[in-house]
């Protein structure tokens, strides 16, 4: 039969494992949400990883993908957030129309 000793440590172990386990993936989602509600970041923008250059392909709740020069990477959204990707530029928006307005340069 089992000793109650062994069977407390092994449950202890077991429990660790998980809480880790529970940590990374409890972060990552609420990293995403944050990721996703500040609006930091948006497909498109040029960011730096790892004084690597990419573009932003896709932001899911658990990673960001990243397009760089040597192929995608996908980040996890922890990193993100705490500053470990950093944006370069801007996601260019494109004009769609233009209004002109009438306007004589002696008009006041």
């Amino acid at each position: 039969m089992f000793h109650l000793e062994t069977l407390l440590v092994g449950a202890g172990v077991i429990s660790l494992i998980i809480g880790v386990v529970l940590s990374t993936f409890v972060g990552n989602i609420v990293a995403g949400a944050l990721v996703f509600t500040t609006h930091s970041f948006k497909v498109g923008d040029g960011v730096l990883v790892n004084n690597v250059p990419g573009r932003i392909l896709d932001i899911t709740a658990f990673v960001t993908k990243i397009r760089t020069d040597v192929g995608e990477i996908s980040v996890p959204n922890s990193a993100i957030a705490s500053g470990g990707v950093i944006m370069t530029a801007i996601h260019k928006h494109e004009v769609k129309s233009l209004n002109r307005l009438p306007y004589n340069v002696g008009d006041r």
